[in-house]
């Protein structure tokens, strides 16, 4: 396999002391994690045990031995109303963010090339809309008419760089 192949795979001992480090950044610089001070390599671990006990899934995407990014499952609520319900948290290095669209763009076209009837999904925060090579992701798809391209925005006026408006307006 290739040291460029991009794998998502169950998240191993091994990974977890990655995982502090592309986590604080979110914490610290985002909205969505809900929690004020980066979690410890400690806490995390604990974390992944608890995910793992409840056989939910706790994933990394990694290449070579870098990891890129984890995504794990975990109990929404521990009422017995609430047992099949989940809430999912996907958090990316900040090296590796951004590149979404451009992917499934690619990915896009090679079905659309093929004539194949599947669709690709990319979901991405109205702060990601700034970039160059997403507006250019944007025109490719229009170009090709690649209707099997599916974008969802979050629109929740907030980038890593701080408030959408006060970077650059979408209205």
């Amino acid at each position: 396999m290739s040291p460029k192949t991009t794998l998502i795979r169950p998240c191993q001992p091994a990974d977890l002391p990655a995982v502090p480090a592309i986590y604080a950044h979110h914490v610290s610089h985002g909205s969505g994690s809900f929690e004020l001070e980066p979690p410890s390599l400690q806490d995390v671990t604990q974390r992944h045990a608890n995910v793992s006990e409840l056989g939910l899934p706790w994933l990394v995407a990694s290449r070579g031995d870098e990891v890129l990014g984890c995504a794990y499952a975990g109990q929404f609520r521990p009422r017995p109303g609430f047992r099949y319900l989940v809430e999912d948290s996907v958090y990316i290095h900040t090296d590796h963010m951004g590149h979404g669209l451009g992917v499934a763009t690619g990915m896009a076209f090679g079905i659309h090339r093929k004539e194949g009837n599947q669709n690709v999904f990319v979901v991405t925060g109205d702060g990601e809309l700034h970039e160059g090579a997403n507006w250019e992701a944007i025109m490719f798809a229009s170009q090709h008419k690649l209707d099997n391209l599916n974008l969802i925005v979050d629109n929740n006026q907030i980038s890593m760089l701080g408030y959408t408006d006060d970077i650059i307006s979408h209205q």
